[in-house]
């Protein structure tokens, strides 16, 4: 999906902060992008909707989050006024690893909760510089079962909490990046309860107090005719109750910090007495009115919370919307921006971190069935594809083995009909015979034949005493010559002769031409003479 705007397509590349502010009736988000070089972020996304069923707030802010590639983005939420609790107190006087009792016997009169259940957060407030005080705290307190609905609603959303603040510290953060805030600066907001009056100096919270005028005592509800609106002097007691309770505010400040009257009182804009949108354009003269009156009565500049200055691209997004989640702004400018110091409340803390949770008792056991049985299964299939394969070997074995013997079978025989060629292609030169009969020999040569050796000639011309052969062998089988003329020598043919010489030649000398056809046709053969002959008798 293509970004709402050109600059959102370089979010990858740039330090995004979204913020979440969620209220009974309304829920909103921004998203702020944060440029090296620039001083004020760009606003990316910014949308508040007026709604009281917390599903359909699940839904909407859900809705949000992948319309606009947020999923997983680096969030911080607010808890709205009236979830907390936010007081000063003395820091008690021991080493703060041992704060936890002390800190809880100060609450047990503030909180309607067991002390148990709390979350306390604390940073540190000014002291008085003319009395010299030190060790002051403020205490920020939330029952655990909120913060958990909290954690819960923003991450089934699908951000990565980073950091759950307090609308108190979100809201004054908006002036931290003005000017005059060097030289401290009030800000005025109004919640369902009442307003808001705090005191600020270089990004530092002095004072929040609580002013029991509310919004509508203040602001007129709206009317079909403009002109018809009654002046502002008609309500005269709740302006003046709201004028004194800012002067004894500013009062205590400089008398008891010893700082110059502040610089200017900023007012934030409101959204209507019911939280349904921003305050209507029929009422804007009552707010200029109020800006005008106060200004006067006070002494003091006082202005509209110039959002302009703090922020770029404001004017693409609609009023409500920008009003709804001013303290969500602040929030993120604070966390965006590396935070203001040691004045930070995370109530996001490790025992609200999401936990692998461990599947039941009956999901492990079908776990485990379907594993076993699965390895069951894998085991039966190896054991098939092990015996096909060793019946297909044993095959294969077997033909191999046969077409061996039949190779084997098929060279004997060729060696057999060679071996009788051979004699009957000797010319009658090579058997020389005078005395002792050939035939019988020529049988014995030709029934007892070995591979790889032929006889080439036979001479039996000196008397019985003696028989002489004479042929080739291949190298490989001179090993084997002695047995096979032992064979000979044993037949009785040879009629008690032995082997009594033997000649071998190392000089090689090609095959005979009646040699049986071998593998060997090529290679060059060696000649053996051996003589039979019986020993002489005394």
């Amino acid at each position: 999906m293509k970004p709402l705007f050109p600059f959102a397509a370089r979010q990858q590349q740039n330090h995004g902060v979204t913020a979440v502010i969620r209220r009974d009736n309304g829920v909103g988000l921004v998203h702020l992008l944060f440029e090296s070089g620039e001083e004020q972020p760009i606003l990316a996304h910014c949308r508040y909707q007026s709604e009281n069923q917390p599903r359909i707030q699940q839904r909407l802010l859900t809705e949000w989050v992948q319309q606009w590639g947020l999923r997983n983005s680096r969030c911080v939420a607010l808890l709205d006024r009236e979830s907390y609790l936010l007081f000063p107190t003395d820091a008690p006087p021991l080493p703060q690893e041992e704060w936890g009792l002390n800190l809880r016997w100060k609450l047990a009169d503030r909180i309607h909760y067991p002390p148990e259940q709390a979350v306390v957060e604390i940073f540190e407030r000014p002291g008085s510089a003319h009395l010299g005080e030190s060790g002051k705290i403020y205490l920020a307190v939330a029952h655990d079962a909120q913060v958990q609905r909290e954690v819960d609603f923003l991450l089934q959303a699908g951000l990565s909490l980073a950091g759950l603040d307090i609308l108190d510290l979100a809201a004054g953060r908006l002036t931290d990046a003005l000017p005059e805030d060097g030289q401290g600066v009030g800000l005025l907001f109004w919640t369902d309860h009442g307003g808001v009056v705090q005191v600020r100096r270089n990004r530092t919270l002095f004072l929040a107090r609580t002013i029991e005028t509310k919004r509508q005592q203040i602001w007129q509800q709206p009317t079909t005719d403009p002109s018809t609106i009654p002046p502002l002097v008609d309500f005269p007691a709740a302006l003046d109750e709201l004028v004194t309770e800012l002067r004894r505010t500013f009062d205590y400040y400089e008398n008891h910090f010893l700082h110059p009257p502040l610089e200017q009182l900023f007012l934030m804009p409101v959204v209507d007495g019911d939280w349904n949108g921003a305050v209507p354009s029929s009422q804007r003269h009552d707010e200029q009115s109020l800006l005008a009156t106060l200004s006067e009565r006070l002494e003091m500049p006082v202005a509209r919370l110039p959002l302009e200055r703090l922020l770029r691209n404001t004017s693409l997004f609609t009023e409500s919307d920008l009003i709804g989640c001013l303290p969500a702004i602040g929030a993120a400018l604070d966390w965006g921006a590396g935070g203001t110091g040691g004045q930070r409340v995370n109530f996001y803390q490790p025992r609200f971190y999401p936990q692998r949770r461990l599947l039941p008792l009956s999901a492990l056991l079908w776990s485990g069935l379907i594993l076993w049985l699965g390895l069951l299964g894998s085991h039966w299939g190896l054991h098939a594809y092990l015996a096909t394969k060793r019946s297909a070997w044993a095959q294969q074995a077997v033909a191999t083995q046969a077409v061996t013997t039949a190779d084997e079978e098929a060279a004997s025989r060729r060696a057999e009909q060679g071996c009788v060629r051979a004699w009957e292609q000797l010319s009658l030169g090579a058997v020389q015979s005078e005395t002792v009969p050939a035939a019988p020999l020529l049988e014995l040569l030709a029934s007892n034949h070995m591979a790889g050796i032929w006889i080439t000639a036979l001479d039996v011309s000196h008397g019985e005493a003696q028989v002489k052969l004479e042929g080739h062998l291949l190298p490989q089988q001179a090993p084997r010559l002695p047995h096979y003329l032992q064979t000979l020598a044993r037949h009785p043919v040879m009629a008690g002769r032995t082997v009594q010489g033997v000649q071998l030649e190392t000089k090689a000398a090609a095959l005979p031409q009646a040699a049986p056809s071998t593998p060997h046709d090529q290679q060059a053969v060696l000649t053996f003479r051996v003589t039979f002959g019986r020993e002489a008798r005394p």
